[in-house]
């Protein structure tokens, strides 16, 4: 069976003045067990006794080596939306304003994570 990266969501969580990223509910996060709380890695900035080193070759390292792309492609796949006829193209809800707003939505999904990659909102 091929190994499979950490599940999402992911995100920066900051512990005593250096950032991890980490998978699953915070208060699971224990630096002192990175593999067991959902860490995937941190910035290195507390001198390697909480660091966790990310394998170029596991799944998380390919994942995000891959992530230019992925946000690329998926960018490209969302240019060609086509909400003229007022229902979301991806989950048939009517949509109001310039897109879907249906949380199960795929494309209100696809949005989601390009705004978390680019900056904006943190899911």
């Amino acid at each position: 069976m091929t190994q499979q990266h950490t599940p999402g969501p992911w995100r920066w969580h900051m512990a005593g003045g250096y950032a991890m990223l980490v998978s699953g509910p915070l208060w699971d996060v224990d630096p002192w067990n990175p593999q067991m709380s959902g860490q995937i890695a941190d910035d290195g900035s507390a001198g390697g006794e909480y660091r966790v080193i990310l394998d170029p070759n596991s799944p998380n390292g390919k994942l995000i080596a891959a992530a230019p792309e992925l946000l690329a492609a998926l960018e490209g796949l969302l240019a060609t939306e086509d909400s003229d006829s007022g229902d979301c193209q991806w989950c048939t809800e009517e949509v109001e304003g310039d897109q879907c707003n249906n949380p199960d939505c795929p494309g209100f999904k696809a949005f989601a994570a390009i705004a978390k990659a680019k900056g904006g909102v943190d899911g």
